[in-house]
């Protein structure tokens, strides 16, 4: 199965680990607020499916790897960094708003036309620029919140 997993994938990934990603997450959210950069993301924390978790996995790999986001996400020495995921659990991160709506919509679009379902009540918005963010999946906002539980 790792042959079908990107870098981003840390589930079921021998060099990869959860705590990998959270020490990601928590240095770019340090280092973008230290240089006062502006930076939003969504956790999505699982898809609505019926496929068992490593079928799913590829499903999912499938759909990132038609998404055209290489200059989508956070800018790190010239690389961009746009998602990370461990298993189901999925991190997308952009320096605006507007940016990460088109980044939720085009994830929405790619993971439905496979049959697959953002769970719109699990995924929830972070940000560090003070701002309302105002992300809709099928019209239904998206919760923002300030930490995750």
């Amino acid at each position: 199965m790792e042959m079908y997993l990107t870098h981003e994938q840390a589930g079921f990934s021998r060099n990869y680990s959860t705590i990998d990603h959270l020490l990601t997450v928590k240095v770019l959210i340090e280092k973008t607020n230290e240089y006062h950069l502006p930076t939003t993301h969504t956790f999505t924390e699982s898809f609505v499916n019926s496929l068992s978790l490593k079928l799913f996995i590829i499903a999912l790999e499938a759909i990132f790897k038609k998404l055209e986001w290489k200059t989508n996400g956070i800018n790190i020495n010239g690389s961009y960094l746009s998602h990370l995921k461990y298993a189901d659990d999925i991190i997308l991160f952009s320096q605006s708003s507007t940016d990460l709506q088109e980044m939720v919509q085009e994830m929405h679009v790619a993971s439905e036309r496979i049959g697959l379902q953002m769970n719109i009540n699990k995924t929830k918005i972070m940000s560090n620029t003070g701002e309302n963010i105002n992300i809709k999946i099928n019209g239904e906002r998206l919760e923002q919140v300030e930490e995750l539980n």
